[in-house]
């Protein structure tokens, strides 16, 4: 048993690929009609037709499967006790899809800066996009003050670090960026300062 199609070096998660494995006897000689059957090895789910017979020659093709998560993987094939595992491959992000807050806001006095504030970006499976550049923006349902528009680091991470909200009350904030599903984060409280006059 062995695989005779590796699978690609690197594919864009949920993008569909294909793999194949021989099978043959002690003598060398292809084996048809033998069910064989593939996983990842570190038992990651993978989308496809994963029990293949082998065909004349011997071979049991897998096409097309996928795997959504990113990772570096390799495939594990079987035919009963025997088997046979393939070279390693990579699933890389796929374009960003969405926002999520990772460091959310947390409620303060009126007036003073919040703590950095991040929001990341993810693909349509939820990974995380190591993606520079990407203009993100939050707003609320009152005035915020601050730097509201940034643009994403190497690592996919917008920081708002100089926001502050002079009204109190308790409030959400809205992330949002162009084509992408904006995401909102926790609920937050802005109490209000000192008796001033």
């Amino acid at each position: 048993l062995a695989f005779t199609q590796e699978p690609p070096a690197s594919t864009v998660a949920g993008v569909n690929f294909a793999s194949a494995v021989t099978v043959r006897d002690q003598y060398n000689n292809p084996v048809s009609g033998t069910p064989v059957a593939i996983t990842t090895t570190n038992g990651t789910w993978l989308n496809g037709q994963l029990v293949i017979t082998s065909a004349s020659n011997g071979i049991a093709s897998f096409t097309p499967i996928s795997i959504t998560l990113v990772g570096n993987y390799a495939l594990s094939a079987t035919v009963g006790a025997i088997s046979a595992t393939s070279t390693t491959f990579a699933i890389t992000p796929g374009a960003p899809n969405n926002l999520v807050f990772v460091a959310q806001p947390q409620s303060i006095t009126a007036g003073n800066t919040m703590a950095p504030i991040t929001v990341r970006l993810r693909d349509q499976f939820n990974n995380l996009v190591l993606q520079s550049g990407v203009a993100v923006s939050v707003t609320t349902t009152t005035q915020l003050n601050g730097t509201t528009t940034t643009n994403t680091d190497t690592s996919g991470i917008a920081t708002f670090d100089d926001l502050f909200i002079t009204t109190s009350g308790t409030y959400v904030l809205t992330a949002t960026s162009v084509s992408l599903t904006p995401a909102n984060s926790n609920n937050f409280n802005i109490t209000a300062a000192p008796a001033n006059n």
